[in-house]
């Protein structure tokens, strides 16, 4: 989307007052630094920025783009009016004058999220994420495993997008610069290493060997999306591993799953996704801490296939809480999310009361467990031996409601644990079944609804229960009619 003449019409917006355009420039980082990565895979770009779209051949003043949300992807379409001040573009903008898709593609992601404004501060794999439907992971770069750059390096033979950022204790510390000519709360593109430096494609003769003193030297090559300083430490434009681990805090690795790769994608995962919500009073049980609730929470019972108990399969499980940075115009920001994965009996599956899967979750012991953080995407990355794993995501607290996506990668996960099949009826049976419930109101009441609930399950062996509770089947209603929300 590079033209010779460009005319696109301005909108002049000026900023909050005590806020100067700066600021504002440097707020959504993360989208920028993810936005950079992207550009290194060109298949990958024009999925998110469709080509053949210029200010030429019948230009109508809009522009299109795709992002990945919760598990599909979806269209956004823009005008071509965007925000400056004193003759300047107040976000993204090109060094190249004629080149207006970094601004477009930010005008679309900001609309996707509901405002600007929205996009102030993030991290970077949640873009990446939007940007590719892929499985993001974060690393601690203070407890970083001793073979974190084997780790990168096949990360990058996947075509895995990766960013790096500086952690800061307060705003203060914001845009505040080191020594080495880093700036911290930034975050920055990794786009290579020395054993295969990605040039244009990942070819052979890509490959960099770098030998110093008789030793081979581990360098990463960091992009800094903005331009505006650079690392002045050893190797200049390189960065020696050991300096990246001693001035960086996080790794964002966001893994492509094999709809999104490119035709010559090496090493490609099995993925599945999960949709669900946490309901109050129904399913929202919170953290282990909350006994009571814990086990109602929703599960998700995966199966890790395998020969030989002896040989781990990697799993990659990912926790996707849906719409928050959008409702923050309306206060609600992102829950305190995580999830623990147990190892459970070849029988759990064929439990039905919801006693028995009380007793059975309450006698567990986690196998792998996350931290609860307030972020979007909760990822883990587990060795796991063959075996069937029960997955129970959670908010921190009880009885706080959101819609989320679980993802799996590298195993063959089954359907919801406790989804019965379903009972089939036409939509005309249905609605003269309906009737006939419903009476002349054609609403159902909570004490209806128990009454229905009873006799169906009275009537098909095969679904068990312990009874249904009123303020179940007020939450139940509160599902199905949003007017009760």
């Amino acid at each position: 989307m590079t033209v010779t003449e460009p005319r696109l019409r301005y909108l002049r917006r000026h900023p909050k007052k005590g806020h100067e355009a700066k600021d504002i420039v440097d707020s959504n980082c993360w989208f920028l630094a993810a936005a950079a990565s992207l550009t290194l895979y060109p298949l990958l770009l024009e999925r998110v920025v469709p080509a053949q779209q210029s200010f030429h051949n019948n230009y109508a003043g809009i522009f299109h783009f795709q992002f990945w949300q919760y598990g599909q992807w979806v269209d956004v379409v823009v005008d071509d009016y965007l925000p400056t001040m004193n003759g300047e573009l107040v976000f993204v903008s090109s060094a190249q004058k004629s080149e207006f898709w970094p601004a477009l593609l930010e005008k679309a992601y900001a609309k996707l999220n509901g405002s600007y404004e929205a996009l102030t501060g993030g991290w970077i794999n949640e873009a990446f994420v939007d940007f590719t439907g892929g499985v993001d992971e974060s690393v601690d770069l203070k407890a970083a495993p001793p073979t974190l750059f084997e780790i990168i390096q096949k990360a990058i033979e996947k075509r895995s997008l990766m960013g790096a950022s500086i952690n800061i204790l307060n705003q203060s510390e914001s845009e505040m610069r080191t020594p080495e000519g880093l700036v911290k709360g930034h975050a920055y593109s990794i786009i290579g290493v020395s054993e295969m430096l990605l040039k244009g494609g990942g070819k052979d003769d890509d490959i960099i060997q770098v030998e110093y003193h008789g030793r081979r030297i581990p360098l990463l090559r960091l992009r800094n999306p903005w331009g505006q300083v650079e690392w002045n430490g050893r190797w200049s434009d390189k960065m020696q591993m050991d300096d990246f681990l001693r001035c960086f805090d996080t790794l964002d690795i966001c893994n492509l799953t094999p709809d999104l790769a490119c035709s010559d994608y090496p090493h490609p995962w099995n993925s599945n996704s999960f949709e669900g919500k946490w309901v109050r009073g129904h399913n929202a049980g919170g953290c282990r801490n909350y006994k009571g609730t814990f086990w109602t929470n929703p599960q998700f019972l995966i199966t890790v296939e395998g020969d030989d108990e002896k040989n781990a399969c990697i799993l990659l499980a990912s926790l996707l809480q849906k719409d928050r940075r959008k409702a923050r115009a309306a206060g609600r920001d992102f829950l305190v999310i995580g999830f623990e994965i147990y190892k459970v009996p070849e029988q759990f599956g064929d439990l039905c009361l919801v006693s028995q899967r009380a007793e059975v979750i309450s006698s567990l012991i986690p196998m792998a467990l996350t931290p609860y953080i307030a972020k979007r995407d909760i990822t883990g990355r587990y060795e796991l031996t063959p075996g069937q794993y029960l997955i129970i995501p959670t908010t921190y607290m009880p009885q706080e409601e959101s819609s989320f996506n679980e993802i799996d990668c590298k195993v063959i996960a089954e359907e919801k644990v406790f989804q019965e099949g379903a009972l089939r009826m036409s939509s005309e049976d249905f609605k003269r079944h309906f009737t006939r419930l419903s009476g002349q109101d054609q609403e159902i009441s909570p004490e209806e609804l128990q009454s229905i609930m009873v006799q169906t399950t009275s009537k098909h062996s095969h679904l068990k229960t312990d009874g249904f509770s009123i303020d179940t089947c007020i939450q139940l209603l509160k599902i199905a009619d949003v007017s009760l929300r």
